[in-house]
């Protein structure tokens, strides 16, 4: 394994040596080595990029390197690409630092024949055009770090995740574009042209999300009625040798806007919140997939819903309730997307014209499906929810208030923040009462 020798310097401009064999047949290997070196003597995780060239004097290398804590990186070792080259000319050896983002080639503190430097970090976009230009060959793409804090503190980082979806592009044949990133999620999901790519890491259920959100783009291929993007593409980044394999998904990009960015207003709005309605019971009427049905949740939501509501804020005299108000709940029996939020429904501010973001569906009651839609998607107007039940051809009994605050307590997100803005639940002394006040005028 090679050696990591710690700078002598300190700051920005101190550089790791990395001694390393000039030879052509293991300088892939020897990179490696030095790679995983690496990683044990600072703590990094960090992945190796093999850059060919077509000048046989050059060989280029690029680094992702980071630290679970900032302050136990080293200065030099960042969350970006480091890059490195190496020329080499006949009858001498010599290490020079190339810093792609420009086009001066500084020289190293050492210029020893047996070591290869690293420089100071840049940008994803430059390395990503340059390879471009050098047939890039990404079969080394080491594993992006899934621990916290790291993975929320670069969820949207196109300088981070760049690198692995402009990998899926090239696997799948996507036309080269600038890699874009959209409102932040759960997994790691970029626009790239006309398609979104959308990584599953080992954390929220990742495998059990992509197969069910696989599953779901397949069944929904055929019913136009139910308006989910185009499935491309389905994938993995590495093989089941690696700790994780880091699924994929590219799907055919939207180019409507979600409610967040374009709320549902006026009588298009409504006409909107509708058509959202009869899509909502198409899906409900459909067989769920075996990879959805497997998925056994509602048991433990409501298992654990009063732990989980009270984090959330709910009083405790309400919570108190919550165990037996929801003895007597609908059964589990229906095919939802769990969770249309406003960040999932598209529009053209005449039509939906899309729901994305089907990794979270599951099997429960049709109630489980209001949550998201009247609290998040709609914001808790009832003009727009009353369209939706028409829509969907929802018969408001006399139990929907019951079974709608039922569902509020077993569903996993938070909807008790956006509620608490709308009813004083310091005042509501008990969850029927809840119920009345939420969704009681939609009966009259």
């Amino acid at each position: 394994m090679a050696q990591v020798t710690k700078p002598n310097a300190a700051g920005d401009e101190a550089l790791w040596s990395i001694p390393n064999r000039l030879d052509d047949q293991l300088l892939k290997v020897d990179v490696v080595g030095a790679c995983r070196a690496l990683r044990a003597s600072t703590g990094c995780a960090a992945c190796v990029l093999g850059i060919p060239t077509r000048r046989p004097t050059m060989v280029s290398v690029g680094f992702f390197c980071s630290t679970p804590s900032p302050a136990a990186r080293p200065a030099v070792v960042r969350s970006r690409p480091l890059v490195l080259a190496c020329s080499r000319a006949t009858g001498t050896r010599t290490s020079s630092v190339t810093d792609m983002s420009s086009t001066q080639t500084r020289r190293p503190a050492s210029t020893s024949s047996s070591a290869l430097e690293i420089t100071a970090p840049m940008g994803w976009w430059n390395l990503w055009r340059k390879a471009q230009e050098h047939e890039q060959n990404r079969d080394v793409l080491g594993q992006p770090i899934a621990v916290q804090p790291h993975y929320g503190e670069h969820l949207g980082d196109v300088d981070y995740w760049g690198a692995y979806v402009v990998e899926v592009a090239r696997r799948e044949d996507l036309p080269e574009s600038q890699v874009e990133a959209p409102f932040v999620g759960t997994f790691p999901t970029f626009l790239i042209g006309e398609c979104v790519v959308k990584l599953f890491g080992p954390g929220f259920d990742g495998a059990e999300s992509w197969a069910a959100e696989r599953a779901m783009h397949e069944l929904l291929a055929s019913r136009p009625g139910i308006p989910a993007p185009a499935l491309i593409a389905a994938g993995a980044l590495f093989d089941d040798e690696q700790e994780w394999t880091w699924p994929y998904l590219v799907t055919r990009r939207l180019r409507s806007q979600p409610v967040r960015e374009r709320p549902l207003t006026g009588t298009a709005g409504v006409s909107i919140a509708g058509q959202l309605g009869e899509a909502v019971a198409a899906l409900h009427a459909l067989v769920p997939p075996d990879e959805v049905d497997d998925r056994d949740l509602v048991s433990h939501l409501r298992s654990e819903a009063p732990a989980r509501l009270a984090e959330f804020g709910l009083p405790a005299h309400l919570v108190e309730q919550v165990p037996e108000f929801l003895g007597d709940a609908p059964p589990a029996a229906t095919l939802v997307h769990a969770d249309i939020t406003a960040d999932h429904l598209f529009h053209d501010g005449q039509a939906m014209t899309g729901i994305i973001d089907w990794g979270d569906a599951i099997v429960a009651d049709p109630y489980y499906e209001l949550v998201a839609i009247a609290f998040d998607c709609f914001d808790a107007d009832s003009r727009l929810l009353a369209a939706f039940l028409r829509g969907y051809g929802w018969v408001v009994d006399a139990d929907f208030a019951r079974n709608a605050i039922q569902a509020v307590c077993e569903f996993q997100f938070n909807a008790i923040e956006r509620i608490a803005a709308i009813v004083d639940l310091r005042l509501v002394p008990t969850l029927d009462v809840l119920g009345d006040r939420l969704f009681g005028s939609l009966g009259t």
